[in-house]
């Protein structure tokens, strides 16, 4: 078991086959993430910034993390958010928006954005995946966060829109399986 992060910080855990072969362009990574739409990724070596062992892989990001801590210090920010800050910049939405949780808005102007950019990048995470259902749900706290995202309202119309195709097509297809099974 691995964790490939990419060039773009984005990490996938999974089983790798032939990651030893550096003269190897590419390779094949299965996902541990059985939810995802993805049942193997052909990766491209170059893209990739890292391969980590489970261990390897939560070292390097606490030292990461110590780090970000550190270099953010005197920004004025809580630790909580800066701590979700993090998170936030590893594409980790939902753990960036457990630590913005924990920010007292008395004690930052900036936590409620970074929660409300937090949710919209949750929801289009989803997107790319096709989980259309679970991108709904987050765009829809997007707007309960903020009511006059304009980008999130675009999304909950396109989202709506396109889970009323499928399950249109859902129907017309149990209807033909119907038919073809009193035939």
């Amino acid at each position: 078991e691995v964790y490939v992060k990419f060039r773009d910080g984005e990490v996938i855990k999974g089983h790798a086959a032939h990651t030893n072969s550096s003269e190897s362009p590419r390779f094949y990574l299965l996902p541990d993430d059985h939810e995802s739409n993805n049942i193997t990724i052909l990766v491209e070596r170059t893209a990739v910034a890292g391969i980590f062992s489970e261990q390897q892989y939560q070292t390097h990001l606490n030292q990461s993390l110590v780090q970000y801590i550190e270099a953010q210090r005197d920004s004025g920010h809580p630790e909580e958010e800066i701590r979700g800050d993090f998170y936030f910049h590893q594409h980790q939405y939902d753990v960036a928006l457990n630590w913005y949780n924990k920010v007292d808005p008395s004690r930052s102007h900036s936590v409620h954005a970074k929660m409300v950019a937090s949710s919209y990048n949750m929801g289009a995470s989803y997107i790319r995946e096709h989980e259309f259902y679970k991108a709904l749900q987050w765009m829809r706290h997007c707007l309960q966060l903020d009511p006059n995202h304009p980008k999130a309202m675009k999304k909950v119309r396109d989202l709506m829109h396109q889970i009323e195709k499928m399950e249109r097509r859902d129907r017309r297809d149990h209807k033909k399986e119907k038919i073809a099974k009193k035939e």
